[in-house]
């Protein structure tokens, strides 16, 4: 059998590392059936087996990086960030500039976020069992990628690498989340915490013709790759000018003095600690908290870390 996840891992871990500080988006998105959705129970608990998978035309994880900037008119700028793939990007340079004219909360409202898409295989969705046996595309968030980074490329010598895309000695992934809750101080915001969700030891898919069957199932994610979804810089200089009621934009990056690298370092640490919280979680509706909730947790969140 030609199957292609025994084929090319040489680089993955640096596949991995290239991907490590991309974003994501806060907009509402269609429902696409392609993605998976986790059954949950009347509680509102999350408990699947899922398994990673490689990809038929792309890496096998792939980063969706965005910015999302609203303007006064209303008008929104939701692009993808080219600074990720080694490009000019007219956000960051707006961004920068913000700060550096005082709007230090710039880096927390507008930098790039992060959220990644794989193919994954679902084994046993306890409260949706027609999901079992289906290949979905999969959207989560940096702790999980987190737990495949260290599966993969890992630390410490003492753990062995562990591909866990591959057919034959890949790794179950066991996904559970759990109803969680913080108060913004206007409203109660939940959402769902995967922090318990672990891989489950090598094994191997199935038998051959199982392998097969889930390989000719794989979902095409090459939308996914720069040259298919990035813009211009010329693209994304001219909406950003238009969301932002005409303000210049360029592509040079703006230069700080030391004490404003520390305050630019503390947004971006903020920025970080906001991630903590969204990276692993949704709203019940299966939206990420609103922005004043996010940062009504900051203080807290950053304690915590």
């Amino acid at each position: 059998m030609n199957l292609r996840a025994n084929q090319n891992w040489g680089d993955l871990g640096k596949q991995f590392e290239s991907i490590s500080n991309k974003g994501k988006s806060n907009t509402k998105k269609e429902v696409d059936d392609r993605f998976y959705v986790p059954g949950k129970d009347s509680d509102g608990n999350v408990a699947a087996v899922i398994r990673f998978l490689p990809s038929p035309d792309s890496p096998a994880v792939m980063v969706e990086s965005k910015h999302f900037i609203k303007g006064a008119s209303g008008k929104a700028y939701a692009e993808e960030c080219p600074k990720s793939h080694g490009k000019a990007c007219p956000a960051c340079s707006w961004i920068g500039k913000s700060w550096g004219d005082g709007d230090k909360d710039a880096y927390k409202k507008w930098g790039a976020k992060d959220k990644y898409v794989s193919n994954i295989l679902v084994i046993n969705d306890v409260n949706n069992p027609s999901n079992n046996g289906k290949v979905f595309l999969f959207r989560f968030g940096k702790g999980i990628y987190n737990m495949i980074e260290a599966k993969v490329n890992p630390t410490t010598a003492l753990d062995e690498p562990s591909i866990v895309f591959d057919y034959f000695e890949g790794e179950n992934f066991k996904l559970v989340g759990s109803p969680a809750a913080f108060n913004s101080g206007t409203k109660n915001v939940d959402y769902l915490d995967f922090k318990r969700s672990e891989f489950k030891g090598k094994s191997k898919l199935g038998d051959d013709s199982e392998i097969e069957r889930v390989d000719g199932e794989l979902i095409s994610m090459a939308e996914w790759l720069p040259e298919n979804k990035l813009k211009t810089f010329d693209e994304l200089k001219a909406r950003l000018e238009e969301v932002t009621s005409g303000a210049t934009v360029n592509s040079t990056p703006v230069t700080v003095t030391s004490t404003a690298q520390k305050g630019i370092d503390q947004s971006v640490a903020d920025a970080a600690a906001i991630d903590k919280l969204l990276d692993s979680s949704t709203n019940d509706d299966g939206d990420e908290p609103g922005d004043d909730d996010i940062l009504a947790r900051l203080s807290q969140i950053r304690s915590e870390m």
